[in-house]
């Protein structure tokens, strides 16, 4: 009988600074990078998924807040090119 497939320590350490750089590249802070890493070390995969679902809509909405700002500026932009040429 074959044993089942499992992934050697080096491996997993190799997959976790993986994981750690991809979060510190989506931007989460370390409080929010440790909390993922040990969800996953203790094998809790739905609660580290919650995690960065959060940080997701965290990233999702300053992106949309800095969205509004520049439509802010397209707005004066624009305006000020109208009366520029009145």
């Amino acid at each position: 009988m074959q044993e089942p497939y499992s992934v050697g320590e080096e491996q997993k350490e190799r997959t976790m600074e993986d994981i750690r750089e991809a979060l510190i590249d989506a931007g989460c802070s370390e409080a929010e990078i440790t909390f993922i890493q040990n969800c996953i070390r203790q094998g809790s995969i739905s609660d580290a998924v919650t995690a960065m679902r959060k940080c997701r809509c965290e990233r999702l909405e300053a992106m949309h807040e800095e969205a509004r700002k520049v439509d802010c500026l397209d707005y004066l932009i624009r305006k000020s090119e109208k009366e520029r040429r009145n």
